[in-house]
């Protein structure tokens, strides 16, 4: 550390340093969890489009658009538990994670509403 608590200059723009420390098993079990739960979103909202009979042209479109922003996603995730990212990278996977869970949310609503009107 150098003056006034400041991290010295070198070690400040190295990024295999951890900003505020090691990480927690909290830290870690919150990250997985939240990945869990995205993963899970994603799957049954493929799961539902392509489940019901006579898949149109917009489930498949929605479920190709959908595994398109999920792929990046998974890229920065991995990226980041090997430690290639910054930590500041946290904030915009999560970020992108309650998007992707917003979006799995709308498709979900959307086969439930296009069901109602079916039947």
């Amino acid at each position: 550390m150098g003056r006034g608590g400041m991290r010295d200059s070198a070690s400040f723009y190295d990024a295999s340093v951890p900003l505020f420390g090691e990480e927690g098993t909290a830290v870690k079990t919150f990250d997985v969890a939240f990945g869990v739960v995205t993963v899970v979103f994603v799957l049954v909202t493929l799961g539902l489009l392509f489940s019901r009979s006579g898949a149109t042209h917009v489930d498949i479109f929605f479920g190709v658009v959908l595994c398109l922003i999920t792929i990046p996603q998974v890229i920065l995730v991995v990226w980041f538990r090997r430690g290639d990212l910054h930590p500041k990278f946290r904030f915009l996977i999560c970020y992108m994670m309650i998007t992707i869970i917003l979006l799995c949310m709308c498709g979900i609503g959307y086969v439930r509403w296009h069901e109602g009107l079916c039947s």
